[in-house]
């Protein structure tokens, strides 16, 4: 190569930032699957996570097993210590919950550093039997690399002093995060090595509900931290998806329907089609393959392992509420980005406009801002439609999460119980936060409030009545009580059943880590369950308040109708088959034009189903106006 050539070359490793072109054309990597050195071809999410580095300072990473990230992110280094100059040396620190594995990074660093180009480090390292052989290490052992140009790489295990020593870090790379013991204050003192401006990678496959890697992976997803989530599959991963197909159980028949990828190659390769097997796993099927079965009889066919390592699953742990399936069905059909992120109240997420004519309910759940637990408003809509199966649903629209004091709070829900038509809000009343929140909706006139009545000793025995909020025995909000118990295990039904279609990952996301204690619902040590709490109780009011005052309304709608019935079928005075006398029924709400009285009684004596159609909508109507009157 001639000067020129050795420029250009430069220019083009240097400006890709993914650091993909550099490593595809001067790296090559050992492939288990072939069992010998080739050139290192980059599969398609390898390339996602590059970029994704290349464009955010920290990204957590899940994988499967032999999903070979621990050696593309080890290139990407190598490529980074390469292109670095003096006088803005990089310094690595990996942090393995083993030491044998953050030096084997070390030494995978290492090798590819060996496979840069002589040029790449100057004139003095090429061009004479002198430079060719000039080392490019200052230090070179196990656990500490030291280059030319002033790059280090250090490795160490695990451990409360593991980052000793070490500073102005620019990359901190977390190997197996989720096995690391003690984690959150691992995670604490190595970060604070890092310079300004420094990167966190974190790789793992899952471990449970570890306290570092999977509450950096939650709240990632819930965008609560700076760090960008690239999720890898192993059927993304040309070397294990040969022969790849897709099986569902029918649990009914027992039978299995199996779809059968087209192969594009003799060895078995197949089409990458990511948005095609998403909809497959949305449906409920499952990939198979050759290697994938090899993996399953390797680790003993045990779900769990199967689960953590292959699947990539971080269920399995400890015994979640609501089963895992269940979650996962959730967060492949129903979970949604939101279509708007309110930036001044932050935290509001709004999944769908509001609709006219649907009524909304907006469950408030409160926390004083103080402590680890956080302030939730939800806004369902209970007059939703399921998109795919057309059958009714409640559908949850908003969610708000955050620690603010409980006026701001009240603040928020009226802004959007405002805007989704005055939705019915449920404000918890247990303690200040709540009764403030209370407060702050009255003093602004919010319209829709819910109050208790202090003569239910139980809600899910309500006598049945009409709720009238005028009702001096009423109390304005909501307690809970000792029915916490009912409302989470009424959440869990209507969630098995999809009845409730949840929008949020952070929703879905807490799901994971709500698990039995002592034989009650609750969360994991160390997670949340505001989101849960909130969404139970709003279902909660709505199964056994609200739903049964439209039972009672639609009782007592077929009884007016059959006194209708009764009186125009006497014309105001009969006998009936037992030569009775039927005495007339005053009507007092009958008024209007809609329909004549000719037209009324016509309909119940022809089989016209438009006019029975006409007239059921007019005694509906008429008969509402009375309820509501």
């Amino acid at each position: 190569m001639n000067q020129q050539d050795i420029i250009n070359e430069y220019a083009k490793c240097y400006s890709d930032k993914s650091r993909v072109y550099m490593i595809e054309n001067y790296f090559s990597t050992f492939d288990g699957t072939q069992k010998k050195t080739v050139k290192f071809k980059l599969f398609p999410r390898q390339v996602d996570l590059l970029k994704t580095i290349g464009s955010h300072d920290n990204v957590i990473t899940t994988k499967p097993r032999q999903a070979g990230i621990s050696t593309t992110v080890s290139a990407k280094i190598a490529c980074e210590l390469a292109l670095a100059s003096k006088d803005s040396p990089e310094t690595v620190l990996i942090v393995a919950n083993r030491l044998d594995l953050s030096t084997l990074d070390l030494k995978k660093i290492k090798e590819f550093l060996l496979q840069v180009p002589r040029w790449f480090w100057g004139e003095d390292f090429y061009g004479s039997e002198e430079n060719d052989s000039r080392s490019i290490f200052i230090k070179d052992n196990n656990k500490n690399l030291e280059l030319h140009n002033g790059c280090k790489v250090h490795a160490v295990s695990s451990g409360p002093n593991a980052a000793r020593g070490v500073s102005s870090v620019s990359w901190l790379i977390f190997d197996e995060a989720a096995f690391i013991e003690r984690g959150r204050e691992v995670y604490s003192q190595a970060v604070a090595t890092t310079a300004t401006g420094g990167h966190i990678i974190m790789i793992s496959t899952p471990n449970g509900q570890d306290e570092l890697y999977y509450d950096v992976y939650k709240k990632a997803i819930e965008k609560e931290n700076n760090f960008k989530l690239v999720e890898l599959k192993w059927f993304q991963d040309p070397r294990y998806n040969k022969n790849l197909k897709w099986e569902k159980l029918d649990e009914e028949s027992g039978e299995v329907d199996t779809i059968v990828m087209e192969t594009i190659k003799k060895d078995g390769s197949v089409e990458y089609k990511p948005e095609y097997w998403e909809k497959l796993l949305r449906k409920g099927y499952k990939p198979t393959s050759d290697w994938y079965e090899e993996m399953c009889n390797a680790l003993n066919n045990d779900r769990q392992k199967i689960a953590q390592e292959l699947d990539v699953s971080f269920l399995g742990s400890a015994g979640t509420v609501v089963d895992s399936k269940i979650t996962e069905f959730h967060k492949l059909n129903n979970v949604r980005e939101p279509i708007f992120e309110d930036d001044f109240y932050e935290g509001a997420w709004v999944f769908k406009e509001p609709i006219e004519g649907h009524r909304y309910i907006m469950p408030i759940d409160t926390s004083t801002g103080s402590s680890e637990d956080s302030s939730v408003i939800h806004v369902l809509d209970i007059d939703a439609i399921h998109e795919e199966t057309g059958m009714p649903c409640i559908e949850q629209v908003f969610e708000y999460r955050g620690k603010v004091q409980g006026d701001i709070l009240g603040d928020i829900a009226n802004k959007y119980g405002t805007m989704y038509g005055d939705a019915l809000a449920i404000v918890d009343c247990v303690g200040s936060s709540g009764d403030a929140s209370l407060l702050k909706l009255q003093s602004l006139n919010y319209k829709n409030i819910y109050s208790d009545d202090p003569n239910l000793k139980n809600m899910t025995n309500e006598n049945a009545k009409y709720i009238d909020q005028t009702d001096e025995k009423k109390i304005t909000g909501f307690r809970a009580g000792y029915l916490r118990m009912q409302m989470l295990s009424n959440l869990e039904y209507m969630l098995r059943n999809n009845n409730i279609i949840p929008r949020s990952k952070r929703f879905t996301g807490e799901l994971d880590t709500w698990i039995w204690k002592n034989g009650r619902p609750d969360h994991q040590s160390g997670s949340h369950d505001d989101t849960i709490t909130s969404m139970a109780m709003g279902l909660f009011v709505y199964q056994f308040s609200l739903q049964k005052i439209e039972g009672v309304k639609q009782k007592n709608i077929s009884i007016l109708k059959a006194m209708i019935a009764a009186q125009l079928a006497t014309r105001g005075g009969g006998e009936n088959e037992n030569n009775e006398r039927i005495k007339k029924i005053p009507l007092p709400f009958y008024s209007g034009n809609a329909l004549s009285s000719r037209e009324i009684k016509s309909s119940y004596s022809n089989s016209s189903n438009d006019m029975n159609k006409k007239l059921n909508i007019y005694l509906n109507s008429q008969m509402n106006k009375y309820l509501n009157k």
